[in-house]
This record gives C-alpha cells, sequence and structure tokens, in this order.
C-alpha cells in the first residue's frame, strides 16, 4: 500500500474488516477511522479467531499488476504466488468434449445442449429424468446413450486450469518447500486452491483491480490538467450537505454501488442526510435486510416510534434507529451480556453460518445475561429468536464504512467537476451515454460530436472551457483501436514515440492518403464520416453523405496510386510514403463532385447508430417547441421512471413505424419509436388504439401520447433492460 501511495497509484480506503483496526488506519493500510464509526477491531481479529486474518486491498484495475510484480520483486518470485483455480466440466461442456472424442456430429450434441440452459445447478441425470424430450433424444441412438453415460460419469471432474482473479499467497520462504507449484503466463501459482491453502498456514490476500479507483485517477488527473488543482481526499469532509444532495435526490448515475434502479429508488425514500446514511443504505439494500428498510426509513422521518428491547441495547442501537444493521450491532449485544468481544465475534460467525450447535451453547449464557440487565425470560426468548434471524442477514459495517467513503469520493467529483468526472465517466463506459445525458444537461455541459483533429481517443473536456466534453474518436462505433492511429498520426508533441507528427488532418484528400498508408480500414473510415468526426475538414458545401459516397471510389484510387509508387521505388513506406502520395496523388473527379446532404433522419440516424445517442441535432428538433409546450405531455421521454407506472402523457416524432399482427386473429396493430429532445421509446398501438388511432400515426408524424409505460427488470430486480410505451389515445401536434 505504501508502495502504491508512493508512486501515485490510488489505493481503496479499505474493504472488510480490516477497516476495523486502529493500527492498519493509524500506519495507512486503511482510511477509515474507526473510533469516530464505531467499528470492532475484534471482527478483524481476536484470540479466539481460529483461521487466520488477511487485509484485502483494492487497487486501480490497470495498476494491480504493477502493484503484484512489486510484491514479486520485492519478496522473491517464490514467495509471491498467484493462485490456480480448477474449471470443471459442466453439463454442456462434458457433452460436447465427450461427443466430440466419440466423434459424435455437432449437430446432434447442438440438439442436446439446447434442452439445457447456461446457467444451472441441475445436472445431466435431472434433465434425464424431468425432460421427456431430452429423455427421447438420448434413447433414440446408442451413441448418444453412451455419450449421456460418459458424460455423466465425468460431470462436476477437473477440465482445465485457471488463475484466481484476485488471490496472492505470500509466504517467508519458497512456496515450492511447502506446496507444489505450477507456472503461468510467467507467474508461480500455487499447485493447490484456496480451498486448502489456509489449512497449511498459508495466508492468502486479495489484490482486487476496481474500475472505480481507475476512473477516479482519470477524473483527478483532468482536473489537474484542465484547473489546476490537487485533489486530496484527506481534506475532504464527509458531511458537505452539497455532496449528500446527490444522495438525497438521487442523482448518483455512475456513483460506486449506487446507481442501480432499486438503489435509486430506495434513496428518494430514505433522503440520505449524513455519511452514515449512505453506509446503511449499502448494508440495508441486500436481499436478507431490505425487510427492515420501510421501517427503517419511517423511524428517520419520525413516521414510526423507535422502540428498544431494553433501554440498555439504545447505545448500541441508537444510530439505526433501533433496528440492528450490522454485525458489530451483534458483537456489542453479546458483549453487553457477558461476553468477550472475540467470543461475540464467534459466535456472530457460528449465527451467519448457522452452526446450530455453537448457537445452543451461547444460548443459556445470554438468556441469562439479559435477565440480569433487567429483561422479562419472555421478552428475552422472543429477542433471542429476532437475534438470530438479523444475524444470518447483518453486514459487516467495517466493509460497508469503507466502501461509502469510495462512493462518496464519486459524489464528491461528480458534484464540484461535472466536467471532468462524466468525461471519465464517459471513456471508460461509453454504452452508458444514454444514462449521463441528463446528468450532462443537469450540470449545464454541452457534448461535442467527435472530431478527428481536435478530439482524443476518449472523451475529454475541452481546453479552456469546462462546460464542454468533446466525444472520444474510440468510442465511435467500429473505431476502437483505430482511433489511437488516427490519434499518433495527428500528434505533433516530440514526447510522443508513437506519433508521426503530421499535425491535423488538412482536407479529405489528407484523409484518404492517411488511412491508406497507415491501415486505417473503410469500416472504420466510414463510421467516421457518418459519426460526424470529418465535419471539421469539410469546405465549399462539401457533405458528409459527398465523403461517405466518395470512400469507396477514392481508397480504391489511392490504393492503386500507393501500389504503382512502390513499385518504381520499393523504398517508398510510412511517411516517406505520405509525402510521396500527397504530392502526387489526386482526388478522383467524381469524389469531388457535390451532393446535397442526408436527409435529417438518416444523417442523425447514423448518429444514433454509430455514438449511441444523437450529438449534433436530434429528428426532432424543428418540432421542439411543439413537442415541449404540449399541454398533453405529464415529462419528457428520459425523465419517466420506474414510479411512472400509471396512465403518462408523452409526446414526440414517430420512427421506424411498421403495422403487425396479432396472432390470434390477424388483428393489425402498430409498433414504432417515438424520440423527444431526451430520449427515445418503443411504443405499441394494441388493435383497439390502432382501430382508433392509426390513421395518426406514420414516420415522421409529431404526435402525443397518453398510455402506460412499462418496464422489464434483469435477474437482479434492478437495471432496466427494456422500455415499452402501450399507447391508449393519440393526438396530432402539428394540427393544433
Amino acid at each position: 500500500v505504501k508502495y502504491a501511495k508512493f508512486n501515485n497509484i490510488l489505493v481503496g480506503p479499505g474493504r472488510g474488516s480490516a477497516a476495523g483496526s486502529l493500527v492498519s488506519y493509524a500506519i495507512g493500510i486503511t482510511d477509515v477511522d474507526p473510533i469516530k464509526y464505531d467499528l470492532l477491531f475484534e471482527r478483524f481479529l481476536n484470540p479466539e479467531r481460529v483461521t487466520m486474518p488477511d487485509i484485502d486491498t483494492d487497487f486501480p484495475d490497470i495498476y494491480r499488476d504493477k502493484v503484484i510484480d512489486y510484491v514479486v520483486s520485492k519478496y522473491g518470485e517464490k514467495r509471491v504466488c498467484g493462485i490456480v483455480t480448477f474449471g470443471t466440466l459442466a453439463s454442456k461442456q462434458a457433452l460436447r468434449d465427450v461427443g466430440r472424442i466419440l466423434n459424435i456430429p455437432s449437430y446432434q450434441i447442438d440438439m442436446i445442449t439446447k434442452r439445457i440452459p447456461t446457467v444451472t445447478k441441475l445436472k445431466l441425470i435431472d434433465f434425464y429424468q424431468q425432460d421427456n424430450e431430452f429423455k427421447k433424444m438420448i434413447n433414440s441412438d446408442s451413441r448418444l446413450k453412451k455419450l449421456y453415460q460418459i458424460s455423466s460419469f465425468l460431470e462436476g471432474f477437473p477440465r482445465h486450469t485457471s488463475i484466481h482473479a484476485a488471490g496472492i499467497v505470500m509466504c517467508q520462504k519458497d512456496l515450492d518447500e511447502v506446496i507444489p507449484l505450477t507456472v503461468s503466463d510467467g507467474m508461480y501459482l500455487t499447485g493447490f486452491p484456496m480451498e486448502y491453502l489456509e489449512e497449511l498456514g498459508l495466508l492468502k490476500m486479495d489484490f482486487l483491480g476496481l474500475k472505480t479507483l481507475t476512473t477516479i485517477m482519470n477524473i483527478i488527473a483532468d482536473i489537474e490538467k484542465s484547473e489546476h488543482i490537487t485533489i486530496d481526499f484527506n481534506k475532504i469532509p464527509l458531511d458537505d450537505t452539497k455532496v449528500l444532495s446527490l444522495f438525497a435526490t438521487a442523482n448518483t448515475t455512475g456513483i460506486f454501488q449506487f446507481e442501480s434502479v432499486g438503489m435509486k429508488n430506495f434513496l428518494r425514500k430514505l433522503k440520505p442526510s449524513t455519511f452514515e446514511d449512505i453506509f446503511a443504505a449499502i448494508a440495508l439494500f441486500r436481499p436478507g435486510p431490505a425487510q427492515n428498510i420501510d421501517s427503517y426509513i419511517k423511524r428517520k422521518h419520525h413516521e414510526e416510534e423507535i422502540t428498544y428491547l431494553d433501554p440498555s441495547l439504545e447505545p448500541i442501537l441508537k444510530s439505526t434507529y433501533g433496528i440492528i444493521i450490522y454485525q458489530e450491532q451483534i458483537m456489542q449485544l453479546f458483549q453487553l451480556v457477558g461476553f468477550s468481544l472475540g467470543e461475540a465475534d464467534v459466535i456472530r460467525r457460528a449465527m451467519s453460518k448457522k452452526h446450530l450447535d455453537e448457537i445452543e451453547a451461547a444460548k443459556d449464557k445470554f438468556v441469562s445475561g439479559m435477565i440480569e440487565q433487567g429483561g422479562k425470560p419472555a421478552d428475552v426468548e422472543k429477542f433471542w429468536i429476532r437475534l438470530l434471524a438479523f444475524a444470518s442477514y447483518a453486514f459487516n459495517k467495517s466493509h460497508a464504512a469503507a466502501y461509502s467513503i469510495v462512493s462518496y469520493y464519486t459524489a464528491f467529483l461528480k458534484y464540484y467537476f461535472p466536467c471532468e468526472y462524466l468525461s471519465a465517466q464517459l471513456s471508460y463506459t461509453p454504452e452508458k451515454l444514454k444514462l449521463f445525458l441528463s446528468d450532462l444537461k443537469y450540470a449545464g455541459l454541452t457534448l461535442l460530436q467527435p472530431d478527428i483533429n481536435s478530439g482524443v481517443p476518449n472523451f475529454a473536456p475541452m481546453p479552456g472551457n469546462n462546460k464542454q466534453i468533446r466525444f472520444g474518436i474510440k468510442a465511435i462505433k467500429g473505431v476502437s483501436a483505430a482511433a489511437q492511429i488516427i490519434y499518433d498520426l495527428r500528434d505533433t508533441k516530440k514526447s510522443n514515440p508513437n506519433a508521426h507528427h503530421l499535425g491535423p488532418c488538412k482536407d479529405y484528400k489528407d484523409f484518404i492518403v492517411r488511412s491508406i498508408v497507415y491501415g486505417v480500414d473503410m469500416g472504420v473510415c466510414t463510421a467516421l464520416v457518418r459519426a460526424g468526426a470529418l465535419d471539421c475538414l469539410m469546405q465549399d458545401g462539401e457533405t458528409r453523405r459527398q465523403f461517405d459516397e466518395a470512400l469507396a471510389p477514392a481508397c480504391e484510387s489511392c490504393k492503386k496510386a500507393m501500389k504503382s509508387a512502390i513499385k518504381e521505388d520499393e523504398t517508398l513506406a510510412g511517411d516517406n510514403l505520405y509525402r510521396h502520395l500527397m504530392d502526387s496523388w489526386g482526388l478522383p473527379d467524381e469524389c469531388i463532385q457535390q451532393k446535397e446532404e442526408y436527409d435529417i433522419d438518416t444523417k442523425l440516424g447514423y448518429e444514433l447508430e454509430l455514438l449511441g445517442a444523437y450529438v449534433s441535432g436530434t429528428p426532432v428538433q424543428p418540432y421542439l417547441s411543439v413537442i415541449t409546450k404540449s399541454a398533453n405531455r405529464d415529462r419528457a421521454i428520459g425523465e419517466l421512471t420506474l414510479n411512472d407506472r400509471g396512465r403518462t402523457d408523452i409526446a414526440g416524432r414517430i420512427r421506424d413505424f411498421k403495422i403487425i399482427y396479432r396472432k390470434s386473429d390477424h388483428a393489425p396493430m402498430a409498433k414504432f419509436m417515438l424520440d423527444d429532445e431526451t430520449d427515445s421509446i418503443s411504443c405499441v398501438a394494441f388493435t383497439g388504439a390502432y382501430a382508433t388511432f392509426g390513421y395518426l400515426l406514420k414516420d415522421g408524424a409529431v404526435v402525443s401520447l397518453s398510455g402506460t409505460p412499462k418496464f422489464e427488470t434483469n435477474d437482479d430486480g434492478d437495471t432496466i433492460v427494456r422500455k415499452e410505451y402501450r399507447v391508449k389515445t393519440v393526438k396530432n401536434l402539428l394540427s393544433e
């Protein structure tokens, strides 16, 4: 940790029970004051603990390997090893591997494996007994019977080795004196998997790569570059009401641990007002403790009486309004009735793992201690039952506090440095552009279209202007790795050894020559043109359509000129070849002919496809005043939330209109997309609505719709994976 901090590598403030250690805090391993937040050292280490303690540490994901390399160089390559893991044969893989050995045609294997879900806990024998179609297939062919028998036997056996995602083992002597080692990617790995290492007295630590820390580092670097401000998190107060307001209003897109839809809905009700509320939210928002969320919110807002089984419990449970949330609180309850904190931690662990013998052994001492404190036997018995239920779900307070600091740091950067914050977030997660558009608008920022002359591979604040962000070239669909080539060709900094120092691209001809000489393929060129990255080269009425349609003939002509030049002089290559072609080759006449620009739907349709959002404008631009001023609009499409499940009115312009037919009676219905200035939504007009209002529905129509939005979420119940609007009535806005 010290090495990382001295080398400007951001280290997580702590994770797990180690944040409860005052020594770890005092010497800089963790950044959470355990006394201030009532964290317990005994949750981390105590005399009764029979397992080795470990301090798991978060590093930026791009620097994790650098930290491991440092540890290896310091202690020795055989004293610091990764941990081997064994991938096992699952049902599908067993069938495929065995089928290949038995020379069974792949189409037959595919027919069988299609009956098996990708993720399942069931075994082959379960499918054979429960799925009649599966059983029929197996029994239809003697070779398939053999396949099934062998695969069932091998299912669950180790198939291959890989490396544990985070685990590192350290030892005071060469590990091959203790255990067998193997080698993978130039690093020694333990020959035994993780489960056996602790029994052998070896210390496992987790070096975790956290993407959020990388993003924070990038934001800090951008702030230093553009604002000349150095961020020192140790000097940031954790009670800043402006930062806390982001949590209270659920403005938490991009904030670590707080960006899921479910968490945002929880925050809107909770309205956190202190840092402690933030880590309580992390602890509560999980399947078990979630049953206490409503009561916690009501008690916080004085809508429900705060009660305690006994007044003596108030100091322990006051901060959580009488509700047990944390494992440390359970330990303090046991301490109250005569257990040492070490003994309390052992019981806490037994409760969470449901070790009944240890639990029963502790019950008598606990009950008698509570009765001595003045509790009534019947009440104490009830409390014991409730305590068992809470203990199964209670969260490690040290971990919640530590991870809340990462969340708070992210929120601090989001509030005070929105331009740098959003640039870094979009660079790392460009697929979340639509989610961040409302943040851009809220912060008064403008997203500029990509530009091969002033843009860089990633999203970046415009130099000298902290209100504008340039779209990253790399984020254009289909460009990716070629973005660095384009940037290196333009870059004139002598500090960059990869740069060709050609300077900004002068015109369309220059772009074609660079692309052909330096290997930028046709697909990338097309994406750049259609995304608007070449608009900066346009002169004298040139258009995207002209550049787009000229690509094929221009590239073909330039390739022929390049081959001819190399044939005459075989030494021509790289920058010399580029200069030669710039002097000797010219665009064909057909490429110089001017053409009208694409219509707005085509032009912006390409942007939506390649950038993930409209950037240079929206298809609704000409109709914006009609749409936004419509009396028949409750809210913009981008503002629809899970709370809008009732009848809601929206307005916009129709595209991708098509008629579909109901399966039962072939009655016509309509599907289409509706765009407004904030977002798009898929709409469906069922047979009744279509019969009444179908004459108003067509591509390009500007309408207001009354209907109900439908939201579907993924398996975790949080993330919206599809939105659909069910149309009830339609009104033509242009007729007003």
